[in-house]
């Protein structure tokens, strides 16, 4: 008899460790945007060292000297080189820190896609974390908590982009145009602090369950895992036969943060989402047959640094 209990107790790690193996591959969840802001066309222009000097915000000038004037019929006494006209201070620029909801947003989005649309050079670092592992079978969620410590893992990997690279396959959304079209109803939070001569966005995505691949806040910004992707890869390579409508992938915490100069001009970006794959009524079959549900917690932390404009 109890050599009868070993085997399904040998079987279910031996499931547990191709679990671990398979969520170590590389996972853009993370994390899901609109082109240059008007007027800009030098994406390496220096930052400006006053708020009001702003490469986002237009310049106005003085009204230029009309050309319907009726002609001089005397001698002008005036000099015989006219000045150009004076080009005024702005009375409404702001700088990232007096922005804020939409405005903000824009900045932030028009500032990101930039990456994209020049072809920006950076490095990419991603690190995925397995963060826990549940099974509803009893004596297997047991056994998992026995040896959770080794099935839970950490994977990193790193992408270097030349200027002039392919930007727009490796910057999430990979494939996409954009960076970001994030909308304000995407958002639970966002804000903006001056840190030395840049500026810090931190913004807070509202949590999704099964987000599409177009019409979601999550691909509007960032990578991440479908329903599908469930279906095709992540069950079949742990033998799992689960229903499609018994698969949730819930997504929550997610957050992007950006570190910007006044003009535009990105220094750093980091995303980090979560999200959990539940699969219910899955038949695992590896010789014997197991019944479960199995919810795997996975997390994606993404940062872009090394900018090349």
């Amino acid at each position: 008899m109890k050599k009868k209990r070993c085997i399904p107790v040998a079987l279910l790690l031996a499931l547990l460790l191709s679990l671990s193996a398979c969520y170590s591959l590389q996972i853009d969840i993370p994390v899901p945007v609109g082109g240059l802001p008007a007027g800009e066309t030098n994406a390496a222009a220096p930052a400006p060292t006053q708020p009001s000097e702003s490469a986002y915000i237009p310049m106005s000038t003085a009204p230029a000297p009309s050309t319907s004037a009726p002609a001089v019929t005397q001698p002008s006494t005036a000099p015989s080189t006219v000045p150009s006209p004076l080009v005024t201070e702005p009375t409404n620029a702001k700088n990232p820190a007096e922005m804020q909801g939409a405005e903000l947003l824009q900045f932030f989005n028009d500032s990101l896609n930039r990456i994209k649309t020049l072809n920006v050079g950076f490095t990419k670092n991603k690190l995925t974390s397995i963060l826990d592992l549940q099974l509803s079978n009893s004596a297997a969620n047991a056994l998992v908590g026995l040896v959770k410590s080794s099935l839970l893992s950490e994977t990193g990997d790193e992408t270097v982009v030349p200027k002039g690279g392919d930007a727009a396959g490796v910057f999430s959304p990979s494939g996409k145009p954009y960076v970001s079209t994030l909308r304000q109803d995407d958002l639970t939070a966002i804000t903006c602090e001056k840190v030395g001569d840049a500026y810090v966005i931190s913004l807070a995505v509202k949590g999704e369950t099964n987000p599409d691949t177009e019409n979601s806040a999550m691909s509007r910004g960032f990578d991440f895992i479908t329903v599908d992707d469930v279906v095709s890869t992540y069950a079949p390579k742990v033998g799992a036969t689960v229903a499609r409508n018994d698969i949730e992938v819930v997504f929550s915490d997610c957050t992007a943060t950006l570190t910007v100069t006044a003009d535009g001009t990105v220094q750093a970006y980091k995303t980090y989402v979560k999200g959990v794959m539940r699969m219910k009524n899955a038949s695992i079959k590896k010789v014997i047959t197991i019944s479960t549900d199995l919810d795997v917690t996975l997390a994606s932390t993404t940062e872009y640094t090394g900018f090349q404009y």
